[in-house]
């Protein structure tokens, strides 16, 4: 693994899951989780952090039986 202040390279995504609140539904089998997806990058251990494009937000429906996305909304 290069030094951090090597090369910067693509992170993405970044935080694709955060500690926001999750759900899930014994009735749906859904799992329910607010995602937040951005790149950046690599070199952020110097406070630099160009990110490439906006962040997105979805609140996303997985089924946990496949693993699958069911539904989101962004």
């Amino acid at each position: 693994m290069p030094p951090p202040d090597a090369n910067p390279a693509l992170d993405c995504p970044v935080d694709a899951a955060n500690w926001d609140s999750v759900a899930f539904s014994p009735v749906t089998r859904l799992f329910f989780v607010v995602t937040l997806e951005m790149c950046r990058m690599g070199k952020v251990w110097k406070g630099a952090e160009p990110r490439l494009e906006p962040p997105q937000r979805f609140l996303r429906a997985i089924d946990i039986g496949t693993g699958n996305v069911a539904w989101e909304i962004r």
